[in-house]
């Protein structure tokens, strides 16, 4: 039993660290409501922007990083928590916020539907 903090298989978790901006970024969604103090985001793009990443404006500057992921596949929302001096009552209705390509994924990920292998064999055989 792998004791004390962070033991066990893999060691320290995800990847939650700032890798700094990237070079270039591609959309993501476009802002429909402050809520919370959050933004919400009504997706532009087929693949989902994994938790923790961070948003930009088009020119590449971060305004916060995705909180949630909600919706179903076909009408992905994201909620965004504003970095520090950022509000999202600044933003206007079809803003259009921006994402690092690096970091979206394909759905199918989500769903189990991918291409890996099937799944666990068959039962005992009895008798």
């Amino acid at each position: 039993r792998g004791g004390g903090r962070g033991g066990g298989r893999g060691g320290g978790g995800g990847r939650n660290y700032d890798d700094g901006p990237p070079e270039r970024v591609v959309e993501l969604g476009k802002f429909v409501y402050a809520c919370e103090g959050d933004l919400v985001l009504e997706s532009m793009n087929d693949m989902i922007y994994l938790p923790s990443s961070p948003v930009y404006r088009k020119n590449i500057v971060a305004v916060g990083k995705v909180d949630e992921v909600f919706g179903p596949l076909t009408k992905v929302f994201y909620s965004i928590k504003p970095s520090d001096g950022i509000q999202a009552t600044s933003f206007s209705v079809g803003d259009i916020l921006y994402a690092n390509p690096a970091r979206l994924k394909s759905p199918e990920i989500f769903t189990g539907n991918g291409s890996r292998g099937g799944g666990r064999g068959g039962g005992r055989g009895g008798g």
